[in-house]
Formats: structure tokens, sequence, C-alpha cells
């Protein structure tokens, strides 16, 4: 029998038994420390054979094979890396489809036959490091599991019930230095916005990395590529065609999925991804009043902000990346809380009050509190609210600051280590500014270019270490930063994307 008819019958005689009882009872989506403080995964792990791959039978996967996975009770090394201190967030799942998501299934792995007895659901196990995704476990007995990781499928053998000791000492001695040693490199995902011919917007990642020695690699892709705790995504734009008018629309879903379905629209034509848009002659060349389409203003981890316009009238959304294409809103309140929800009615209504005193009377209502989103402003993102009015005929609209800071679940990393007037000294024609959580390189943006500065004495470096060109319209939409050993494995995953050096 071969390894994947034994990962298959493994797969299915797991999930029959009540899908990895193991973890059964477990809350979904809850982060819990390794339990009696030890891994639930002690040991160490062959990895016998990789799936996944484009081709698993090259110096990669010869690479991957034969290797070992070992989890002490506070850190992991594999392939060559080693974290500190990991954490476990265990999620129940539908099995069958959440094995149809994985690139076994597209390998021969079938789906067919998982959802067995009482096995509909099943519990994988997801490892972040240092608060960053690693990878995610699906236990199929005591001694195998699969272990989806840096964009590939392992199916791996216990052979040892405990690591090897003094962990960190094997790594350092490995790696020929100690755990902190070597130069810092910081790696950045840049997530760009640009208008596009027909009046929609089009949109590319760059992945940066550099340290104050100079920029190390930079990468392209077209999309947005961006990293969330179940690992990578990609947020892409779809033009569908809906009771005669086109609508451009966001799809978010997992960046190594395959095969994945656009869901289902009352449309009358199927969706077209960018790069092969229905017929030019059936494409509008411009923006017409009865087009609809959502300007990404941010993307994060589990929210994106838009402008969604319709009939040329702009308002201003949050909607959660799992939601999307649906339109789903989020409210105000639901992200601030109670406190979060009456200063964006107060300030709503301070608003309304200066555009009556302008003469304005004519107001579009938003009894919800959805219409808010984010915008830059010197280094930072703040969230903003909109009314939208008519005068004389004429939509309008007016944007006014809630004064609160975005929380954590919304942005996680917005940090500017430097004083941005300091910024304007040393850059004159800056308009935005990122800096590394480490502090080590900023990235300032002026209205064609990106250029890279080490930062010493808290301010930027007299000479840049680089530059980026774009193009005169291209706005800043992501910034998500990875350091220490995240920054290689990013940029392996980019590169399997399918980015390509710039």
């Amino acid at each position: 029998m071969t390894n994947r008819c034994f990962l298959l019958s493994l797969l299915v005689f797991s999930l029959m038994l009540c899908g990895c009882e193991y973890f059964a009872g477990v809350s979904a989506g809850k982060i819990i420390p390794p339990p009696g403080k030890a891994s639930p995964y002690a040991g160490k792990w062959e990895v016998v054979e990789v799936f996944g791959q484009e081709k698993p039978e090259g110096d990669e996967a010869a690479q991957w094979t034969g290797g070992s996975v070992q989890f002490s009770e506070d850190a992991i090394v594999f392939g060559g890396q080693f974290w500190e201190s990991p954490s476990y967030r265990i999620k129940r799942v539908d099995a069958e489809a959440y094995i149809s998501t994985k690139n076994i299934a597209a390998q021969g792995v079938q789906a067919e036959g998982v959802k067995a007895g009482n096995a509909d659901t099943a519990d994988v196990i997801t490892i972040f490091a240092s608060g960053s995704y690693l990878g995610e476990f699906m236990i199929l007995d005591e001694l195998n599991m699969i272990f989806f990781v840096q964009n590939n499928e392992l199916l791996l053998k216990k052979i040892a019930d405990e690591a090897d000791a003094q962990l960190r000492d094997v790594y350092s001695e490995a790696q020929g230095t100690d755990s902190n040693g070597g130069k810092t490199v910081s790696g950045v995902l840049i997530g760009l916005r640009a208008k596009a011919p027909q009046g929609y917007y089009t949109y590319r990642t760059l992945w940066i990395a550099a340290s104050s020695e100079g920029v190390r690699s930079v990468l392209k892709s077209d999309h947005i590529f961006f990293p969330r705790m179940s690992g990578f995504w990609e947020c892409v734009t779809e033009d569908v065609l809906d009771s005669g008018n086109w609508i451009n629309m966001l799809n978010a879903h997992g960046a190594f999925t395959k095969g994945m379905a656009v869901q289902e629209t009352d449309t009358e034509s199927e969706p077209t991804s960018e790069g092969t848009q229905a017929d030019e002659d059936e494409q509008p060349d411009v923006v017409q009043p009865s087009q609809a389409f959502n300007a990404i203003e941010y993307i994060g981890n589990d929210y994106v902000a838009v402008e969604s316009v319709s009939d040329g009238i702009g308002k201003l959304h949050v909607l959660p990346v799992d939601s999307l294409p649906s339109p789903v809103r989020i409210r105000v309140a639901d992200l601030l809380g109670g406190n979060g929800g009456s200063a964006y009615e107060n300030a709503r209504a301070e608003a309304i009050l200066a555009l009556k005193n302008e003469g304005v009377n004519v107001f579009v209502p938003d009894e919800l509190g959805e219409n808010f989103g984010l915008m830059r402003e010197k280094g930072h993102w703040k969230l903003i609210g909109r009314v939208n009015y008519q005068s004389e005929e004429v939509s309008g609209h007016f944007d006014f600051d809630l004064k609160t800071i975005p929380p954590g679940k919304l942005i996680f990393f917005d940090n500017l280590a430097l004083n941005w007037n300091r910024i304007k000294d040393r850059v004159p024609d800056a308009l935005d500014a990122f800096t590394s959580p480490n502090q080590s390189i900023a990235l300032v943006k002026t209205k064609n270019k990106i250029v890279v500065y080490a930062i010493g004495n808290e301010q930027l470096s007299v000479d840049s270490l680089g530059e980026i060109e774009l193009a005169e319209d291209e706005t800043i939409v992501m910034a998500e930063w990875a350091t220490a050993v995240y920054v290689d494995s990013w940029e392996r995953a980019f590169a399997a994307y399918g980015a390509r050096e710039r």
C-alpha cells in the first residue's frame, strides 16, 4: 500500500472516531497553552511524504522527506528554524470540506467517504509562535498526523516520545550561530491599489526584505497576497454582469487552495477574474452610473475596509474577509463596543449639524452605524465616518474623524517608530511611512516611489538602502511585517504563490 493510500485510510479511520476525539470538547477557535505545560505533539516526528507541491519529486521535496519536526515543552524546531513559546488554537471544521480545500485532494487523496458515522466534523489545531501563524495539524492517530506548513502538506510519523535534549543548542549548532546572531532582517508585504482603464481598481503585492546593510530582495505579484491566522490568502477582483450592469466584486480565499469556486450569485454570466475579463465589446470602457465596485482602502488579517461605489455614490464599509464576496458589513458598535457606537453617533450628529449650517438638509440615513472605514494620515491608520447627502440635487459626502484608535482585531500592527516631523525633514515629499516592528528599517512613500531606509538613533539613515518605483496613482492599502525566522518562510510562501523578482 502506498503512503498516499495509507494516508487516506488513516484519515477516514480517524474521522470515523468522532472527528479526532483526542481534542473533542474544546471550544472552536480558542487559543490554549500546551496541556500540562507540554506540547500535545511532544516528541520527534519524521516527514514520511510530501504533498501539495507542483513537483513533489524535486529537490525541495527530497529535502523535506526524511527530515524531522520536534516539539519540546517550550519550543519547536522544523526545517532549520526555531520557534519559542508556541500556543495553540483548536477549531472544529467540516471534515470533508476542510480536506477538500487542501492540495492533497488535488493530488489524488479524495474526500469522498470522509463523512462517515459521526465524522461530520474534525478538530484542526493551529500553531502560533510570537503571535504569528506557523501551521496546522490534523491528528490521524497516536503515531501519524498531517502537518500543513509553508504551503506543503506533510505526512508525519512519530519516532520518539521526547524531543532531542537541549533543543536550542542543537538548533544553534546546526546554524553555526546563536539564536539571536546575525543581522536583523525584516520583510514586509505591501498591498498596492491603482486605477484601471475601465474605471475600477487593480491591485498588486510587493515583498521587500531588508536589513541595515541593504535591500535583500524585492518580489511582486498580481492581486493582494496577505497573511491570516489560517495561512496565506489572496484577495482578487471579479467582474460580474448582473441584470445588465457590471459589478466589480472582491473575493478572498486561501492562496494555495486549488480549484476554489466563486460563491454563486444571481447573475447573467459567470464571473471572470482579472486578466480574463469578458469580451472587450461587452466590457464598459469607463465607469457608468449603473456600475458598482468596492475600492479597497485597507486590508488586514480579518477585515477589509472599502469604499463601496454604486450609482456614483460612495459609502465606507468594513467587511469581514471570511464573508467575501458577500457584502456583510460590520457595525461600529460590533467592532468598538457600545461606547464606540455612541462615539460614532455623536460625531456623526456633529458632522450633520455642521452641514446643516452650510445649507445642506437632505442626508442618507445610517441607522445601523455601518458607514465608516479607515484612512492613512502621517504614518497611521485612523477611523473615519462618512455622511452622505444631497445638495441642490448633487450627491456629496463629508468624512469625520472618530477620534478612536483602531482596535487590535482590526489592525494588528500600526506603530511608527519615528517622529513624523523627522521623517519629513529627511524626505520633504514624504506622503506616508511605515517602520518594522524591530525598528530596523523604514519605508517612506512619496508620489511615485517607496524609499527604504535604515533606522538609527531614532531617525532615518542619511542614505537610502534602495528605491522601488510606483505608478503615480498607486496607494498603499496593506503593510504586513515579518521578522526573525518568519522573513524566510514568508518569502518562500510568496515565491510559491507565483511572485517574481521585480
